[in-house]
């Protein structure tokens, strides 16, 4: 199941607050579960992820540097 408080959160993404004034950010869920909350100045949440580079021969350009000298 999804985390409900996070999922009724519109958070501001964007340059300026306009995105706060749509009905998205301040009424009732359609299906009438719960109530749109507008997070102005959001906070990251979990942890930082630390993913682990794939084997060079499953990618061929993951170092840039090598494939622009071939040309």
């Amino acid at each position: 199941m999804e985390s409900q408080p996070e999922a009724y959160e519109f958070w501001n993404l964007s340059e300026g607050n306009e995105s706060g004034d749509g009905l998205w950010a301040t009424e009732s869920a359609p299906d009438g579960t719960g109530d749109f909350v507008y997070v102005a100045e959001p906070v990251a949440k979990g942890q930082i992820p630390n993913p682990k580079v794939p084997a060079a021969q499953l990618h061929h350009d993951l170092d840039r540097s090598q494939s622009l000298n071939k040309r």
